[in-house]
């Protein structure tokens, strides 16, 4: 059995659309005819009674349950914990899988403990700031993979101490890095994860704050000069993305990648004046 395990957060529209590519494994035909048996996990934050009962008439195949209230990483664990299957299989509420993914990570099973789907946009890029964790393999982003239940349980799943909903994927993969168990990448196994807008200073804030939770976490990957760091991707940002990216989408989204190349070199120069003399 897979268990497919979906965080969700008043995102109700985005969600049932994500179900719906979902259903083939509850439909009349595939019933009995697939080398497996799938279960839905739906963990709502939000812990809305409305799309409880919303899932009961439309969805009757999906378990639903409260969540902890505690960020993506605790509910992607409350799912983990209810579910019943050999395997955890982990997206997003705003993802919607391709058709026959859960049959290419079945196809894969035996290769290794851990499978890597790959994860599309919807359509081509139309803006600078918009935003998709585009995914070729190496990344294990917590949209787009299949791990086996006991191996998750035995890493303690996701960390739930990130700060904010950000690195936290990145650290249960150096987890199974160091157990250390093999990753396996299954390119015909898709998710396609729509583009968003970038969301300002406040996400980079925030999302920093988790990066240096991950650095302090994880000694050895930290840079050995942050201030360096920050300038360093700065300027490569600002050289081989804004402007390029300008011309391309003529100037479409421009002052939000020049508003993020200018807090990047921020971040520099508040580490600059921070470092000990």
């Amino acid at each position: 059995m897979y268990s497919i395990v979906i965080p969700t957060y008043n995102r109700h529209a985005d969600l049932y659309r994500c179900l719906d590519g979902l259903a083939e494994y509850f439909s009349p035909a595939s019933t009995g005819q697939a080398p497996f048996t799938v279960e839905v996990i739906v963990s709502d934050d939000a812990r809305q009674k409305e799309l409880q009962a919303s899932l009961a008439s439309n969805y009757p195949w999906v378990r639903y349950f409260e969540g902890p209230s505690r960020g993506p990483a605790a509910n992607r664990n409350n799912g983990a914990a209810r579910a019943t299957g050999d395997w955890l299989v982990f997206t997003d509420d705003d993802c919607i899988p391709g058709k026959g993914w859960i049959h290419e990570f079945h196809a894969h099973r035996q290769e290794a403990p851990v499978l890597e789907g790959k994860t599309i946009a919807d359509r081509p890029r139309q803006r600078l700031d918009e935003e998709s964790p585009l995914n070729s393999g190496g990344y294990l982003w917590s949209c787009n993979f299949a791990i086996e239940k006991p191996l998750f349980d035995s890493l303690g799943g996701f960390d739930e101490n990130f700060p904010f909903a950000a690195m936290e994927d990145m650290d249960l993969k150096k987890r199974i890095d160091d157990a250390p168990a093999k990753i396996v990448y299954v390119p015909e196994a898709v998710i396609v994860h729509p583009w968003r807008r970038s969301r300002g200073v406040s996400f980079w804030n925030k999302h920093q704050m988790s990066e240096l939770y991950f650095w302090n976490k994880h000694k050895t990957l930290a840079p050995p000069s942050l201030w360096k760091y920050y300038a360093y991707i700065g300027l490569r940002s600002f050289i081989k993305s804004t402007i390029p990216g300008a011309i391309e989408y003529r100037g479409r989204g421009m002052s939000n990648a020049i508003a993020h190349d200018a807090w990047l070199f921020t971040q520099s120069l508040k580490f600059l004046i921070r470092r000990p003399r």
